[in-house]
């Protein structure tokens, strides 16, 4: 049981953080900057890792050991039900190479480094690839397991060996990473998004917002403006920041407004208080690591059924499941593990199984039996106009109009009359429009057009 106070004001701004991402998730025009509620995500983790483990270090209970066996129970079982849910019904939605992708990334997804398997396979985060992965919401979850494999040595030192200086020492580690992702973000915006050193300064920022409350803790005192002006932030970011800000600067906006709420938002008289302490919010604060588990990958595979069955499902019935499916997560799956003293008896065989199982779906051929179509035939040369080809007889009987003879014939009536499909004795053409069945689909609205402009039009196209 960890002896940090529990502030119900950092369960409201969870739920503001979870909400944001399905909203943006769900429609990224109604709330455009609604992937910053990860970065807010970010923030609250350093901060409530550094508080716990600052507390125990001093209180003298602190282990590495039972730190991280938290982390397994908190985490793990949620993910490991969900990876395994999804690499089913994926195998039977998704098609082909998609299947094998999704083998590779459940395999990241577990072994916590699904961060770097996105960064090399999917690449940018807005983009088709990504954005049909239904696992690509776990590289955050793999980049937090890092730092909480990296961090805690880290600050054990610092307190060890110089305490006095362990804010100014992660003050800089802040700074330097924050530099890192600057220059990241100009050159490889891709890994400035995904990998831990170009991240760690959103962690690093709730770090530091630890160590300044807990090392002034008498002289401290919260504040109510910057609180507000901190939820305004965050807000703000939700609605203004787009899609081409998501590797730049002006992240640092809701990294802030964070750092406000954290810092001065802990009076239970200040307004910021009360609304981010209201009940339904708090809970959804509560179920809000089911919430972004489950969203991402109901999504994606209902837009995939969406194509396979023809069958659309309104996006509040997506968002209804999503919820639902949460809440079950959280009551039967997050709850009961949280308090499991032998967590590794649980979670080592259904992790074995899941890496198992996506080994299989990634070397396995899932491409489709093509054996009962027609052999693909190359017409390219129906679209040819070059008058120097000598088009195939086969060629010459689609064309309508003129069949022509020769090269010498192509050339001749393309250079004197305009074009080859112009039939002898008529005028040249002013407008010629040359295609397949498509175009002359439209040939009578160009045709008339043509007439209203006094200019004389051709057209010839491929039958079939």
């Amino acid at each position: 049981m960890s002896i940090v106070k529990y502030r119900s004001e950092i369960d409201g701004l969870r739920a503001l953080a979870v909400l944001s991402v399905i909203l943006f998730h769900i429609n990224k025009r109604a709330l455009p900057g609604g992937f910053a509620g990860v970065d807010v995500f970010f923030v609250i983790s350093g901060f409530l890792i550094t508080s716990i483990i600052y507390k125990e270090y001093y209180a003298g209970v602190f282990k590495l050991s039972k730190f991280w066996l938290r982390r397994i129970r908190r985490i793990f079982p949620a993910l490991i039900v969900m990876v395994l849910i999804v690499l089913f019904f994926g195998k039977i939605i998704l098609y082909g190479p998609d299947i094998n992708d999704l083998g590779k990334h459940g395999i990241a997804s577990l072994l916590s480094f699904a961060n770097f398997s996105h960064w090399l396979v999917a690449g940018n985060y807005w983009g088709g690839a990504a954005e049909n992965s239904p696992l690509l919401h776990t590289w955050s979850l793999s980049l937090e397991e890092q730092f909480y494999l990296c961090f805690p040595w880290m600050i054990l030192l610092s307190f060890k060996y110089c305490d006095k200086w362990a804010f100014e020492i992660f003050f800089s580690f802040t700074l330097l990473s924050y530099f890192l992702f600057l220059y990241e973000v100009k050159f490889h915006p891709a890994a400035a998004f995904y990998l831990l050193p170009t991240r760690a300064w959103e962690l690093g920022f709730g770090c530091l917002s630890s160590l300044y409350i807990n090392k002034n803790k008498k002289s401290f005192r919260f504040h109510l403006m910057p609180g507000f002006i901190g939820l305004i932030l965050i807000l703000c970011s939700f609605r203004f920041l787009g899609e081409d800000n998501g590797v730049t600067f002006l992240i640092a906006i809701p990294v802030l407004g964070t750092l406000l709420i954290i810092l001065f938002a802990g009076d239970s008289n200040s307004l910021v208080n009360k609304f981010l302490s209201l009940s339904p919010i708090v809970y959804i604060g509560k179920i809000s690591y089911s919430l972004y588990l489950w969203h991402w990958p109901i999504l994606v595979l209902s837009k995939q059924y969406t194509i396979k069955s023809h069958i659309e499902f309104s996006p509040y019935i997506i968002f209804f499941i999503i919820f639902i499916i949460s809440v079950l997560s959280y009551h039967i799956i997050e709850l009961p593990f949280r308090n499991k003293e032998k967590i590794i008896y649980y979670v080592a065989p259904f992790l074995v199984l899941g890496v198992i199982f996506g080994f299989y779906l990634k070397i396995t051929d899932f491409s489709q039996d093509i054996s009962m179509y027609n052999k693909t035939v190359w017409y390219g040369s129906l679209y040819n106009v070059n008058p120097n080809c000598d088009w195939p007889e086969s060629v010459k009987k689609r064309m309508n109009g003129i069949v022509v003879p020769n090269r010498n014939s192509i050339e001749k009536n393309i250079y004197s009359s305009g074009g080859i499909f112009r039939k002898y004795g008529g005028p040249k053409p002013e407008v010629m429009v040359l295609g397949d069945s498509h175009a002359l689909m439209w040939s009578p609205v160009i045709d008339d057009v043509a007439k209203y402009l006094r200019l004389f039009a051709q057209f010839s196209g491929m039958r079939g």
